[in-house]
């Protein structure tokens, strides 16, 4: 069940209702048009989610090109994911940022020092 909603100022959202029991999972392999098991008796819970439609058309070109469902490339997706790499690769980029100004900031402060520097040799020596 896929149902649209949106307004003019904001893209639509496509809304989808996903289905997940106690069971085993198939998916459809779109080129041979086989039927595969990917898993036994996995304990699943049925959540829904919104998503916009360019990743709903994203998610079924990524099925369609892998041969399984939009269901396990969800699943993929989520398994792969690891939000500390994430986090932690973020923290790495802002501290190298960081401490390139930090070294930038002290150049100028060792230059605008010898500036002054001699500047008050000059005001001594008149």
């Amino acid at each position: 069940m896929a149902d649209c909603i949106g307004s003019s100022q904001h893209p639509p959202i496509v809304y989808t209702q996903v289905h997940v029991y106690h069971c085993k999972t198939f998916h459809l392999n779109y080129e041979t048009g086989a039927i595969m098991q990917t898993a036994q008796h996995k304990s699943l819970i049925r959540k829904q989610f919104l998503v916009s439609e360019s990743n709903v058309i994203k998610l079924e070109k990524i099925a369609r090109s892998s041969g399984t469902s939009a269901t396990e490339i969800v699943r993929r997706a989520i398994d792969a994911f690891d939000p500390e790499s994430l986090h932690n690769q973020g923290e790495s980029d802002l501290i190298d940022l960081v401490s390139i100004r930090l070294q930038e900031a002290i150049a100028d402060t060792r230059a605008t020092r010898k500036k002054l520097d001699k500047s008050l040799k000059d005001l001594e020596t008149r």
